[in-house]
């Protein structure tokens, strides 16, 4: 191989000057430097705080206030049945929720079952039972809802002409 057939590499011009920032002009000021001069006026800085003598010998300075502890606690926070009244307003919520399959006449029979022993037990405690008897209501709307829905659809399934019979 000959080197005479090889082209030269390219040749990169160099980058153009870069701008220069315009001369300062002869009579500017110069610029300012430490702290700002006080205002002008009649200022006078605060006064110094007033002296205090120290505490007696023995003396503890009250401790310093911390982040607190747990919040005080009522009755209606640990009850006899609180569990069973809570569970009973899922379980019937859920009950309502599934209505559209069979399913939520078995979750409303267990909700309903729950509720009643929840707010028997709420009331001997004297506490209130009101997510009980919302889940009493909602399990037995889902039941009834479960009930109705799941007796159309066999229904229409077993006549086998779909839901446009009840139409």
């Amino acid at each position: 191989m000959s080197d005479q057939n090889q082209t030269p590499p390219p040749v990169i011009p160099p980058p153009p000057p870069m701008p220069q920032p315009p001369p300062m002009p002869q009579n500017a000021p110069p610029p300012p430097q430490g702290f700002a001069p006080p205002p002008p006026g009649n200022f006078q800085p605060p006064p110094p705080p007033g002296y205090q003598p120290p505490p007696p010998p023995g003396f503890q300075p009250p401790p310093p206030p911390g982040y607190g502890g747990p919040p005080p606690q009522s009755k209606d926070d640990f009850y006899p049945g609180k569990g069973l009244c809570l569970a009973s307003l899922i379980v019937g919520i859920a009950a309502l929720a599934s209505s559209w399959f069979f399913f939520g006449v078995f979750a409303g029979i267990a909700g309903l079952i729950l509720g009643i022993i929840g707010k028997k037990q709420a009331l001997e405690a004297g506490v209130t039972e009101t997510p009980a008897k919302l889940g009493i209501i909602f399990s037995i709307i889902g039941i009834g809802a479960g009930v109705l829905l799941g007796t159309i659809i066999c229904g229409c399934y077993v006549c086998g002409y779909g839901c446009l019979a009840f139409m």
